[in-house]
Order: C-alpha cells, then structure tokens, then sequence
C-alpha cells in the first residue's frame, strides 16, 4: 500500500543547517516514529509540551511541539506512524553537537500503520563536523591527530578561566579563548566579572561581535545557545522587597525586535550590573539568559516567555540599530473592551477627551494613594475610564487633549468596563506613529464634538443582558410590565430628563479603596462601620432621582455614581461643595441639566415594601443622541420595509 514520501536527508540538512533558527529547509514531510512524551515544567507550573522521535526515512532526531499543537496531539491526529508536513518550525541546539526541532505550524498528512524506512539516529560523528551553534561557520573536517592538538589547546586557554569548555562562544564567531580576552579587555569600564557575564562597551579595542543573531519570536526555555539584538523599549525602577523569605531587588526591562518582545528581569547582583548600562531606545546584542515561562500578573508584554539575567548573562551595545522598532503595540479599540475578560492586560490609543483633578483614597491596607482619572476616547465613538495612581498619576499634567499610547493597562468591570495602570504600565503622549498621527486628525475634525457611548454601571451579569436588550418606548415598558418577573428586564429607550431632585444629590462615602459605604459624621470626623476607621473627610458619590420622560409616558429612574458624572460633567465632590458655598448656583447648575434628551439603557426589577411591589427603573447606560447617526439607522429600518 503507498504512502506519503518523506523528504530524506531533510534531517541531516537541518542539523548542518547555519542559517538564523535553522529552519532554511522548506516544509519537510517527516513521519512520528515514537510515543508522545510529556514534558511537564518545573512546579508543575506552566502548559504541557510533548516531544518525540521524527524520521525522514534515514535519521531520526528529537522533535518538540509549541503548546499551540497540544490539540492536535490530544486528540491522536498526531500519533506514532503519523506523518506531517512542518510548515513553521525553528531548530535549537540544547548542548554540545545536539539539536532538537521546535514545531511552530504543521500539516497532518496521514497515519500509516509502521515506520517506514530503517532510520538511524543522526551520529554523534556527523554532528560534530556540524556547528553546535547556528553562529559557528561550519568547519572541514580534520585528521584525528589535528583535532586531537586543538582540543587540547582550547582546554588549556579555557581552565585558567574557569569557564565550561564549549568550544564556541554564545555570540558566534571566534575562539572561546579569543572571547576571554575580548571580555577581560572590555567589561572592566562596568565593573563586570569576566567570569559571570557583563556588558561590553566597546572601549579600548572592537569587541567580538555575533555573527548569528536569534529573532525574539524564536526564543523558548528549549535553547540555551542565543543572541538577540533588540531595542529597550521600557524600562522599570529598581524595586525591592523585604519578606519572610528574605529581601533583595529588581528590574525589569522590555526588549523589542522586528518579529516581536520579551521582558526580561534582573535581580540582585544583576541590578548592580545591568541597570545603569542599559538604557532606553538604545539597541544591545543580549545571550546567556535563563528563558522561562512568562508570569503574566507581572508582565505587559505579548510573549509566553520572559528572559531572567543571570551569572553568565552577556551584554554588548550595538551600534547598527537597522529597523528595530522602538515600540511594540497590539492596540484594542475602546469599542470591543466588552470582549475581553476582567484583569486583561491590553494595549490602547485613544485621546485624553477630559482630566480629572488629583485625589487621594485611603487603601485597605490604611495608606493614602493618590488618583487621577481620565477619560478616553477613540474612533469607535466609545468612552472609557481610565485611573492612575501614585506618581504616575501626580505627574501627569497635559490638559491639551493629548493622543496617549498606553502599554499594559489592566481591563476593569467596574462601572461596567474601566482602566487602571498597574506597575508595568507605560505610556506614551502623542507618540509618533502612523495610528496615532492618524487619530490627531480624526479627533480635531469630528472626535472633539462627537458623542460617545459609555460602558454600563452594571454588574458583569447585567452587563451582559444589557448588551442583548430591545428598543421600546417608554409606554411599551410599563404596559408590557417590563421587570415584573424574578429576574430584571433591560430595555433600550429615548428619553428626556425633566426633573432632578437636587435636595440631596449625593452622599458621603468611604474613602477607602473599592468599600464606597455610606459613612457617618461623628464629632467632625466620618465613621465607617464595614473599615471601622475614621475619616476627616468623605468621598462624595452620586445617588438621585430623576425623571425620564418620552411621547408615551414617564417614570422616575435612579441614577448612580457614573451617570451622574456623565450628566454633570463634574465629580460629586464638587457639585456638593458648590452647593455648600452658594446654594443659588447650585441650583442653576442642576436646573441647566434638565430637558436633556439622551439615548439610555435602563434596568427594571421588582421591589416589594410594605406589601406593595413597584417596579424600579435603573440608568445603566447613556449617551446624547446623535441625531445624524440616528437618522441613517431609522433610514435603513425604513427602507427594509422596502417603502
């Protein structure tokens, strides 16, 4: 019976292969000739990986599968016998004269039922006469008795040194006794060991520089021979820690090349040796780091792996920068927040369409932390929040309605979608990229007077049905009874406020972070039971009623914290001191409110009290009309009648 050819000699070419990822031989069919292996990392922390034998027909040699292709193999479409087509694929050298493929993207062609060929692993013969690094030029063979001489010489110039004795060195090119000198001559500027890494400066003499350098999108824990030339695109302040463990400090840095980013972290003796060599916007060839699993709690960057430096790690400025980027983004329209869980770490752009003014919480913990919000806006005609806090928050000051690129924002639920930076949080004001330039110009000629839509004030439950609700009039709610049942009934409406009670339009919350009870005055301090603390001021929130009126009918809505901010324009806290200082122009601003007509979301549910059941109408959405708009949806309702 026929089956698939396999592209023998493939396997002996990639081994010999020289070029960046080994990967120049293009799609070879190659057939499974053992059992899935698992490969489980340590702590059991992080997905599994497999691994198993691959022949050509001729050798064999170890294959790994990217955690993409898990499916594949737990589902037994890739199985033993099976053979496959490798359309993306690296190859990594793991230790001396051994190579393993890394498979990115494969094709499952067919499953026979043996192995076909007699295929031998790849000799250790063989492989010696090939590189053990991509970066190495593969060298002829010699007579036994030269090699024999040479490698007696490499161990001599390598045992003062202390180091192993691989007879290349990470960043290609040159003897290992030529990259001691070369690191003794240029790391001392530094104060780096020759012994554990260090950054070369390249004074006094050219330091050795790769022949081979690695893209970032290559880079996985199943290599451990590495360069890569990238750009430092941000870095973070030295932070330190002080536990039951023990304490020390670290730093973070983000690496970018044209094919992707990576974090990396430094700690202790590497904070010493690294932070103030390495500096923003400039380019580095960076080898000998542990790569691991990326802890994406503490990372903003795209990229299942991050790079920890550690003893050996080495360090040398590039002064070639090519087309390496300064930044990398994978910016999220405001408009599809709704598609993302609760705590994503997103990239935005947008404009800064309002500035808050500076304040101050109390935390869980009892320490005051300073707060500042924005309000952003972008294309998708949708506004958001978003919250900086400590000095990231004091020191920004651009009331100039600046386009700002933000790098690891955490996606909230709070007020039904929100932001927040975290401590990997970076940003850039009107960065100069082609989408923000771009975004400049919408935002000036239309964005500046456009309406948006805010996010719900909904839990993520009712954000949800509120997403999935009907357009009724204001009648058709109440005769259809809307909310009447166990559960709440959102509806979509146009309305126009016709009265606010003003007599008491907020009241006095909880300063602490995330609590927002209502606190009690006791001897000029404010008590807080659910804290048990006290407060010598409070933070003011939103809580009204109003009523919402339409052609059909009216009924009186709740409105809460966030919808009152959108209405008034204004934070509570200073709606209520305006009404301390001047009652008259507090009235007038409250007054200038009504007889606005608004597109809204509102929630019904029934509330029984003193054995009488009404129905309470909630806003949890709502946004000016934009009547153009409007107008051409209701044109396009109409001509689907085909009037």
């Amino acid at each position: 019976m026929s089956h698939t050819s396999l592209s023998q000699g493939a396997i002996e070419a990639i081994i010999n292969d020289q070029s960046p990822g080994g990967a120049s031989v293009e799609k070879p069919v190659l057939q499974i000739v053992s059992t899935m292996k698992p490969i489980v990392s340590k702590n059991n922390s992080g997905p599994t990986r497999y691994r198993c034998a691959l022949s050509d027909g001729v050798h064999t040699m170890t294959i790994v599968f990217t955690t993409q292709l898990n499916p594949l193999i737990e589902s037994e479409k890739i199985q033993k016998h099976t053979i496959i087509r490798l359309i993306n694929y690296r190859v990594n050298t793991l230790r001396e004269n051994e190579r393993i493929i890394v498979a990115l993207e494969l094709e499952c062609l067919e499953t026979v039922g043996k192995r076909i060929g007699n295929p031998q692993q790849y000799g250790q013969s063989s492989a010696a006469a090939s590189p053990s690094s991509a970066g190495m030029a593969k060298q002829p063979q010699q007579p036994p008795q030269q090699q024999q001489q040479q490698q007696q010489q490499q161990q001599q110039q390598q045992q003062p040194s202390g180091f192993s004795t691989s007879p290349q060195n990470s960043l290609g090119g040159g003897s290992f006794g030529q990259q001691v000198a070369d690191r003794k001559l240029f790391a001392s500027s530094f104060g780096a060991n020759v012994n554990s890494g260090g950054i070369s400066t390249g004074e006094g003499g050219a330091p050795q520089l790769p022949t081979t350098t690695y893209p970032i999108s290559s880079i996985n824990p199943y290599q451990n021979k590495w360069t890569i030339r990238a750009r430092v695109s941000e870095k973070s302040q030295i932070r330190t820690w002080n536990n039951q463990k023990g304490s020390g400090k670290l730093f973070n840095v983000n690496l970018v090349d044209e094919t992707g980013e990576i974090r990396a972290t430094g700690f202790n003796q590497q904070v010493d040796k690294f932070y103030d060599a390495l500096e923003v916007g400039k380019v580095y060839y960076i080898s000998k780091g542990a790569v691991k699993m990326a802890n994406k709690k503490f990372s903003n960057v795209n990229n299942e792996y991050e790079i920890s430096f550690d003893h050996y790690t080495e360090i040398t400025p590039c002064q070639e920068e090519a087309n390496i980027p300064s930044a990398r983004f994978s910016f999220i329209p405001l408009g599809s927040l709704g598609q993302f869980e609760k705590d994503a770490m997103i990239d935005i752009l947008a404009v800064v369409h309002d500035v808050r003014d500076l304040s101050t919480i109390i935390t869980k913990a009892g320490n005051e932390r300073q707060k500042r919000d924005l309000v952003l806006v972008d294309e998708s005609l949708y506004q958001v929040r978003l919250t900086l806090w400590g000095e990231t928050a004091e020191a920004f000051n651009d009331m100039n309605r600046p386009v700002i690129a933000l790098k690891g924002v955490r996606l909230g639920d709070f007020g039904g979608r929100s932001l927040s930076t975290v401590m990997s949080t970076n940003y850039l004001l009107n960065p100069d990229i082609p989408e923000a330039h771009r975004l400049r110009g919408w935002y000036d000629s239309h964005g500046i007077h456009a309406s948006y839509q805010a996010y719900s004030n909904s839990g993520p439950e009712d954000g949800q049905a509120a997403r999935n609700t009907k357009t009724v009039t204001i009648g058709q709610a109440k005769t259809e009874e809307l909310g009447a049942g166990d559960s709440a009934d959102f509806f979509n409406t146009r309305g126009t406020i016709t009265i606010i009670k003003a007599d008491n339009i907020a009241y006095p919350a909880c300063p602490s972070e995330g609590c927002n009870k209502k606190v009690m005055e006791e001897n000029g301090q404010w008590r807080c039971e659910k804290c048990q603390r006290m407060y010598s001021t409070p933070n003011y929130r939103y809580i009204f009623p109003a009523t919402l009126c339409d052609h059909t009918g009216q009924i009186w809505v709740q409105c809460f914290n966030e919808i009152g901010e959108q209405l008034f324009g204004r934070p509570s806290n200073d709606l209520v001191a305006l009404k301390e200082e001047d009652e008259v122009k507090y009235l007038k601003a409250v007054q200038e409110k009504l007889f606005g007509t608004y597109n809204v979301t509102c929630r019904a549910k029934s509330h029984t009290y003193n054995e009488e059941t009404r129905i309470r109408y909630n806003i949890v959405r709502m946004t000016p009309v934009d009547y153009a708009r409007d107008s051409f949806d209701l044109a396009k309702k109409i001509e689907a009648y085909g009037l």
